[in-house]
């Protein structure tokens, strides 16, 4: 059911917090206490304060040091450079999405399966709306001009997460789409919502509708092939 949907994506999304989601090559520690948790937490705040009021070019690991109000050598047990905090804050972006994803469809149950991935491409647009920092980091989007690099997670955590909420209650659907068809549709959806944000500070809500019709146009590809 989709109470138990909603547990499994909020232990997905402590799962993340606690590896932040990129290969162990990049990570120089991963924490699990309470309080190298916490720090990490931390570190990944300031990440997205600092690439909120300046974006992410010109943000170093010093800056993000600074503005979490630790020192330099604290980061440097978790993180080896600024690349993988904000790769690390957008695994815990994209965990907090699938978890209000799915908890929107659990207190709301789908009445057919693209209300699923509709409900992502929502939760991914209110939570952009809601943070300037993840603008800046995940779509690229800067008051002061776009960012260079993106920080995207990987469309095969995205597309496992879609899955895994279509499941319950859609598994045929869920097992006809392939991670090429799955990987498709979230690109369009992302490539939208990048420039809904880039258009306009709230999410041009045309180019968001958009997103999720496109999205579930190319998924509906798969299932009905």
């Amino acid at each position: 059911n989709w109470n138990s949907v909603r547990i499994v994506a909020k232990q997905s999304s402590v799962t993340l917090t606690r590896s932040p989601g990129f290969p162990s090559s990049e990570t120089r520690r991963i924490p699990k206490q309470q309080r190298a948790l916490a720090r990490v937490e931390k570190i990944l705040d300031a990440a997205e304060r600092a690439a909120a009021e300046y974006g992410t070019d010109d943000v170093g690991s010093t800056d993000i040091a600074q503005v979490a109000g630790v020192p330099i050598g604290s980061v440097y047990q978790y993180f080896p450079d600024k690349f993988s905090i904000y790769f690390g804050a957008t695994a815990r972006y994209h965990g907090q999405v699938v978890e209000l994803a799915a908890s929107r469809l659990a207190d709301h149950a789908p009445a057919h399966w693209h209300d699923v991935p509709t409900a992502w491409v929502n939760a991914t647009a209110d939570t952009l709306r809601a943070r300037a920092g993840m603008r800046a980091i995940a779509a690229g989007v800067h008051p002061k001009g776009l960012c260079v690099g993106k920080y995207r997670p990987s469309h095969a955590e995205i597309g496992d997460a879609i899955r895994e909420m279509m499941q319950d209650s859609f598994p045929d659907q869920a097992a006809a789409i392939d991670a090429h068809t799955m990987g498709l549709g979230i690109e369009v959806a992302l490539g939208l919502l990048e420039f809904a944000f880039r258009s306009d500070g709230n999410g041009d809500t045309r180019s968001i509708s958009m997103a999720s019709q496109l999205m579930v146009a190319t998924l509906k590809t798969a299932i009905v092939a």
